[in-house]
């Protein structure tokens, strides 16, 4: 199983946000042409999981044309995000 597992794992150069996403190529073909991605995580609040999905969505903005993002997340959470995307300036994919 080992074996078969180290077959199929696309190595990540980073999980840090900001930077450029082509190790995240095999993400574009798993998606495929879906109209909706859902993007779980293990734990709640990790940074390493945080920044990774910041990564993924990135991703998905630039090379999949995706133009919304849900996450799950504390009501006070949500309340922040919400004012903050709100004030920011529209995101285009050349401007990370």
């Amino acid at each position: 199983m080992v074996r078969e597992l180290n077959a199929l794992a696309h190595p990540l150069l980073s999980t840090e946000p900001g930077g450029r996403t082509g190790d995240l190529r095999p993400l574009s073909a798993l998606v495929g042409d879906a109209a909706v991605v859902g993007l779980g995580e293990a734990t709640h609040g990790t940074h390493e999981f945080f920044t990774m999905k910041q990564r993924a969505f990135r991703h998905l903005v630039a090379e999949k044309g995706f133009t919304t993002v849900a996450l799950e997340t504390s009501w006070s959470g949500g309340c922040g995000s919400t004012t903050t995307s709100r004030a920011a300036p529209a995101a285009t994919p050349g401007s990370w």
